[in-house]
């Protein structure tokens, strides 16, 4: 869920999936000046590179591709999540690309740590701590800031399947178990040992090493699917796509998880420029670029989130059934849940039964759904809520308290305080939600503040 405010935000296109070096040349094909971005990248204490970017089409799109070249000197470099955080803190970057960068290799380790059983602190990165990766995130989060970016927003991802993809990452086999070093180090594995990181072995871990020959895994990879569930709230959505290529990385799903607010539709917006980064791979069939939009969104205090509806038709109920259906599905977690009068097939009166909730909530909403109306299905789809931003005033009426929803210059009083106080004082309910309302406002002219009550 996120914030809707006067500013700029960048939305993702992910119908191709998302990788660090695309959503980088997204944005410098955006309009992100390279010198500025580079300019920042050169605070890390971090030789041995060059980041070069050309002109490239996929199926007959041009693009950008970013590239990192290492030379022998950045080799990849095994890192902790704790040396990569010294990297980014002694570097003296904006607030604001620390913080985005430093949160990604966050998510990474939290999600890396949840596939190999171990805690973050231990998760050794390998091709996610070496020159290209790092680069990648920081230089991200370099170009957002050189594009005055203050929200992220993203489409529904893609993800390849097919065949399973050859691993590199956090695959590890004892000394003597043909564990010789690798020319394929990953993503990230668990250190044998945390803190110092020495790999002497006297930890109560055996010293592990790349394999030889790892095997493959899923295509999409584990760290993948745990970084798609560490995304805002409910986590991030996303789709299959039959085709052999890797189509999401973790690096570019961490990219996500840690910096974007809300997934979805293109978000309103005044487009102000576009790019597209394109993928290393360029197979027949679609076009592998990531499409990137920059747009200065509206003013408001409002928030947008991606909610499921499901519903239902019954032509069998009765009232009382329906009541009691929308009791039970409201305390069962729904955000809501109404119900709508229709003409149903051969002329039969009846009624459809909507629930609102969010994605992880809806299969056990649509089973309190079936088994109280006795319907035999039900249908689900995706909406975009918006809501204004809302705070609680108290106010007194007769003595008693009454909660007020705030919104803007707008409120209305809770109805079970209301109805408490009517109860209590034999008044009625309309009449004290008058009071509380006149209430509401003079507190609000005493504070010079319309619309604003003080908090008891």
């Amino acid at each position: 869920m996120g914030r809707t405010a006067m500013g700029r935000t960048a939305w993702f296109q992910c119908a191709s999936g998302v990788a660090g070096d695309m959503v980088l040349a997204s944005l410098l094909d955006a309009g992100a000046s390279l010198d500025e971005v580079e300019s920042m990248l050169g605070r890390l204490h971090l030789p041995g590179w060059r980041l070069r970017v050309e002109d490239v089409t996929r199926a007959g799109l041009v693009a950008t591709r970013a590239v990192v070249e290492v030379s022998e000197r950045g080799e990849i470099v095994p890192r902790h999540l704790v040396e990569i955080d010294a990297l980014l803190r002694q570097a003296s970057l904006p607030e604001r690309v620390e913080q985005r960068a430093r949160a990604s290799f966050e998510v990474l380790a939290n999600a890396e740590a949840r596939v190999h059983g171990c805690s973050p602190s231990e998760v050794h990165f390998h091709e996610a701590g070496g020159h290209d990766a790092i680069v990648e995130v920081v230089g991200t989060a370099a170009a957002l800031e050189v594009l005055a970016v203050d929200h992220v927003a993203s489409s529904a991802v893609a993800l390849g399947s097919g065949r399973p993809i050859a691993s590199r990452r956090g695959l590890h086999a004892p000394p003597g178990t043909d564990g010789s070093p690798s020319q394929q180090s990953g993503a990230a594995h668990p250190h044998p040992q945390s803190g110092s990181g020495s790999g002497s072995g006297s930890g109560s871990h055996p010293e592990l090493h790349p394999l030889a020959h790892p095997p493959a895994l899923a295509n999409p990879a584990p760290a993948v699917l745990e970084l798609l569930a560490c995304g805002p709230g409910d986590g991030i959505p996303a789709y299959g796509v039959d085709t052999d290529v890797e189509l999401t990385t973790p690096t570019g799903a961490a990219l996500l998880a840690a910096m974007a607010g809300t997934f979805g539709p293109l978000p309103l917006m005044t487009v102000l420029a576009t790019g597209r980064g394109a993928g290393t791979a360029d197979p027949p069939g679609f076009a592998n670029c990531l499409e990137v939009v920059i747009g200065s969104t509206e003013s408001s205090s409002g928030q947008r989130e991606m909610l499921s509806v499901v519903e239902t038709n019954v032509d069998d109920a009765s009232g009382e059934v329906l009541a009691h259906a929308v009791r039970a599905l409201l305390e069962a977690g729904a955000l809501d849940a109404w119900v709508t009068p229709a003409i149903m097939k051969k002329g039969r009166p009846g009624n459809i039964v909507h629930v609102l909730g969010r994605a992880a909530d809806i299969p056990a909403l649509r089973d309190c759904l079936l088994a109280e109306t006795g319907s035999l299905g039900a249908r689900s789809y995706s909406v975009e809520r918006y809501s204004l931003e809302r705070s609680i005033a108290v106010v007194e009426v007769a003595g008693m308290q009454v909660r007020m929803k705030v919104a803007g210059k707008q409120a209305k009083p809770e109805y079970e305080d209301a109805a408490r106080v009517a109860a209590a004082n034999g008044l009625p309910l309309r009449q004290v939600m008058e009071l509380a309302m006149l209430q509401w406002h003079s507190a609000g002219a005493r504070t010079g503040r319309t619309g604003q009550a003080a908090p008891r």
